[in-house]
């Protein structure tokens, strides 16, 4: 029977799928398909992902595995190129991680490796490991030269002091003896938290616990897309299996890339390790670690950052709103090696001081005075529950005999000022940044430079009423007016410079600090009849002149020669 069609009608009968075309879609409904392509994609483009790029020549052929990744987070973004097929790939796009792709050799992706082909990692010349044991940080290296020397003893010593170490056996032991007010020059071994001030997480705690409470808040220290879904505190919330830490590979002993949750797998499987990582900065402020670990009471008591960088309030000295997002986060830290893991010599960034807390395993420190004659090393052998205090400038290695976690931080200290400006300064010839420097330091130097002008007037007016007390931090103020006259804007003739806090310009404030201190110095000099100069022992800063200073005490331990204090 014959039935009239409209053209609507036909057009949707005529679209209907026979059976065999239904078998067939279900099929294919178990493959992955790639999504439509971005609309940041152009046929122009460069580099194309042959995964995500919606222009790719080749991107339909083959149906690869969706992986979703944060995009925000660059280092995924980076490129591999399938030595097969020629084309480029995203590391997360084919779920690969920079650490992994450091390691391999020739890279083949999916659809390659349908023909019999695989991925090649390189061999250990290749990634420039030394196998005749001179290379540090290496096995072979710890067991031939570092384990066999002979390092002296400091604790026998009557005069600890004198070698740079003095063991505490608690915190309040520490407090009756550590003045705020004097030189620090000694570093601080402290057997018992108690009376420091210290919190920390209560046992059982390891990697599992750690990575959950990491779940927070990061700061984004540079936005590089458009695109980024960031709050209006300049903040996202982030993924610990997205972000990615800074590793070492010890290894090889070079700086890589890994997810949070990569290497706590390869932490927790002890039996199973082809490679050794050490995490040295993973920064938990504004985490949900914060509130269970707290610095001790020293460093929110010496601390420029904390004591003259005052966040919000109503206080008149409080930050400039401008500020609060600048303010260095580099008091709290949790460091994570591996057993065997070496850190080289190295002086932390900015000269600034350190607190260090072994909460899990053991380390071993390889410590040398910051003086100019004075290269020889100590060790420091820093037990689980201890706390190790280090001064400004101190030239250390770091030795981790077994897996641990240590929770820590840098701090900048007036105690300090002088050594911490001619490291600063150091670090500055050697163009470290923000990134590998104390961020912000010029920032922390303006601030407390506000609060010495204040301390420095008050002496002033304690001595003109017959108070006998003494200027503390003049010489490291003095210092600090030469290191401000030498930044750019207080340097320049700028007619009407901005405003840097508190109503005043950055030359205000050198200005004003440079008054104070030639005020307490006509002060000092008039109640005492002698000269400022030598009035506290300065630190022998003469150390860090010559930048290869430091490479001194690596080359002794690299060549195997005798790094000995001398007996007594």
């Amino acid at each position: 029977m014959y039935s009239a069609m409209t053209p609507s009608t036909r057009k949707r009968r005529a679209s209907k799928p026979s059976s065999s075309a239904t078998r067939d879609k279900k099929k294919k409904m178990d493959i992955p398909v790639p999504s439509d392509p971005k609309s940041t994609d152009k046929k122009s483009d460069k580099m194309k992902c042959r995964v995500c790029h919606g222009h790719h020549p080749q991107r339909n052929q083959f149906a690869y595995r969706r992986i979703e990744f944060d995009r925000t987070e660059l280092a995924w973004l980076d490129w591999i190129n399938c030595v097969a097929c020629k084309c480029d790939f995203h590391l997360g796009c084919v779920g690969k991680q920079p650490f992994e792709k450091m390691l391999i050799a020739s890279f083949v992706c999916q659809a390659c490796e349908k023909n019999g082909k695989r991925t090649t990692n390189k061999t250990p010349e290749e990634l420039g490991e030394i196998s005749n044991g001179k290379q540090i940080g290496s096995q072979q290296w710890i067991n031939t030269t570092l384990q066999t020397k002979k390092f002296e003893d400091v604790a026998v010593h009557r005069d600890q002091e004198r070698y740079g170490l003095i063991e505490m056996k608690d915190g309040e032991e520490f407090s009756a003896h550590f003045d705020p007010k004097k030189d620090w020059r000694a570093i601080y071994l402290i057997k018992s938290k108690e009376g420091l001030g210290l919190q920390v997480p209560t046992a059982p705690f390891g990697m599992d616990e750690l990575i959950k409470l990491m779940k927070g808040v990061r700061i984004l220290l540079k936005m590089a897309a458009k695109d980024w879904r960031i709050n209006d505190n300049n903040t996202i919330a982030v993924d610990p299996t997205q972000w990615l830490e800074n590793v070492i590979d010890v290894t090889a002993q070079i700086t890589t890339r890994m997810s949070l949750d990569r290497f706590g797998e390869l932490f927790n499987n002890t039996y199973a390790r082809e490679r050794i990582y050490n995490i040295l900065s993973l920064e938990y402020s504004r985490t949900g670690l914060a509130d269970v670990v707290i610095p001790p009471e020293i460093y929110r008591t010496v601390s420029l950052a904390d004591r003259f960088w005052p966040l919000g309030g109503d206080s008149p000295e409080r930050c400039d709103p401008k500020h609060e997002a600048s303010r260095p986060a580099v008091e709290r830290f949790v460091l994570i090696g591996m057993g065997g893991s070496f850190t080289d010599f190295h002086i932390d960034f900015g000269g600034s001081s350190v607190w260090y807390h072994v909460y899990q395993g053991q380390k071993v420190f390889y410590a040398a005075p910051p003086t100019p004659k004075n290269l020889q090393l100590f060790e420091v052998v820093i037990d689980q529950g201890s706390t190790l205090l280090i001064p400004s400038g101190y030239v250390h290695a770091v030795y981790t005999p077994v897996d641990s976690i240590v929770f820590g931080g840098n701090f900048l200290t007036l105690q300090g000022l002088q050594m911490q400006i001619e490291i600063q300064k150091m670090d500055t010839r050697r163009e470290l940044g923000d990134l590998f420097g104390y961020p912000s330091f010029d920032t922390v130097m303006f601030y407390t430079a506000l609060t010495l002008s204040k301390l420095l007037n008050e002496f002033c007016e304690q001595r003109a009423s017959g108070l006998d007390v003494n200027p503390d931090y003049l010489e490291g103020a003095e210092t600090l007016v030469e290191y401000l006259k030498e930044e750019k804007e207080v340097a320049s003739n700028k007619k009407k410079p901005s405003k840097f806090a508190r109503g005043m310009t950055k030359k205000d404030i050198a200005e004003r600090l440079e008054q104070a201190v030639v005020r307490a110095k006509e002060e000092f000099t008039k109640s005492n009849g002698q000269s400022t100069k030598g009035m506290s022992e300065m630190m022998m800063i003469e150390t860090f002149e010559k930048d290869e200073d430091v490479e001194q005490v690596s080359k002794k331990m690299k060549e195997g020669e005798t790094c000995l204090l001398p007996k007594e």
